[in-house]
């Protein structure tokens, strides 16, 4: 049986020894294959060219489904979801892989910058008119432009299955508070038989669950952290904090895995010599490929900048009933 001790246990052990669990499998043909990466911040028109090299390379490694935590559009604006959009269309047309058909699903959650960040370019020497301005935020829209850009529904909090693999997804709500914390509460209660007790499901969010890894580690564990961790077998994926992928507070082992999904637009490097201030380095786009089996989550870190991986790869193992 699946409890919450050997499953930690096991995670532990494979810090040590975790290639004894990678050894003998087919990286090319796991479970489920994901594409992870958040953070994108489309300001500009130009800089949905990183979005199409990184879907590119996804479509490359014939990824399942690709997850997006948030923070596509860095001001919010409706026109920045349609530019992402439109880079999705072109790396999977309908969805699927050009050259062989495979269908390939996009997870995609809110951000604060989607939710909140409209409201710091509300000046009267940007957009004079108030409503102009609040007619073009994606955020205030989301009942007519959800379902016209991702062709669903819009929900607050909903559950994605690709593969057989669970993805229980909350749009950004209110940082982790009373509101985040109900939908999420009710989402896994609406969908009890959905969560596996003998493989890996994925939780997706923005913020990373107070607590666990980026920068908010050492902070004390809210409400929703203290739910999350009734579910041993949950991998978390997360950003918001623009940490980078070779720090190791981008995973946290606890009563469940929590992990960094890195950032298409800036990271924060450690200080200068003398200073205290981290120093924001840009144009250095990171992102996950998660390789998935029943005892096994594989968890390759990628420098896009430079085709390169961060090594070694965090490996979870799933203790079996």
């Amino acid at each position: 049986m699946l409890t919450r001790s050997n499953f930690i246990l096991s995670s532990a052990a494979f810090i040590a020894c975790g290639t004894a669990a990678a050894k003998g499998r087919d990286m090319k043909n796991p479970d489920l294959k994901l594409g992870v990466i958040s953070d994108i911040h489309i300001r500009r028109p130009e800089d949905v060219k990183v979005v199409q090299d990184v879907l590119a390379w996804y479509r490359a490694n014939r990824v399942d489904g690709v997850v997006v935590a948030g923070d596509v559009a860095d001001y919010g604006l409706t026109w920045q979801m349609e530019a992402f959009c439109g880079a999705w269309e072109e790396a999977f047309p309908a969805g699927k892989i050009p050259a062989t058909g495979q269908k390939v699903e996009l997870v995609y959650v809110t951000g604060n910058h989607e939710a909140e960040i409209w409201k710091k370019i509300n000046r009267p020497d940007l957009y004079p008119d108030l409503d102009e301005l609040k007619a073009r935020v994606f955020n205030l829209h989301l009942e007519r432009e959800w379902p016209r850009l991702f062709g669903e529904p819009y929900r607050p909090a909903f559950v994605k299955t690709i593969r057989g693999y669970p993805l229980f997804c909350c749009n950004h709500l209110d940082h982790n508070g009373p509101k985040a914390t109900a939908a999420v509460k009710e989402l896994y209660a609406a969908h009890a038989a959905d969560i596996p007790a003998d493989r890996p499901f994925f939780h997706v969010q923005h913020c990373h669950p107070t607590g666990t890894c980026g920068w908010g580690a050492a902070k004390r564990k809210d409400a929703l952290t203290t739910f999350l961790e009734g579910y041993p077998n949950l991998v978390c994926l997360s950003g918001d904090g623009h940490e980078p992928l070779d720090d190791p507070k981008s995973i946290w082992r606890g009563g469940f895995t929590s992990v960094n999904t890195g950032t298409l637009q800036h990271v924060w490097g450690p200080p200068r010599p003398g200073e205290t201030q981290s120093v924001k380095i840009r144009n250095f786009p990171q992102g996950l490929l998660v390789r998935v089996w029943p005892d096994y989550v594989h968890i390759e870190r990628r420098n896009f900048r430079d085709n390169a991986r961060f090594d070694p790869p965090w490996e979870i193992a799933v203790a079996q009933a």
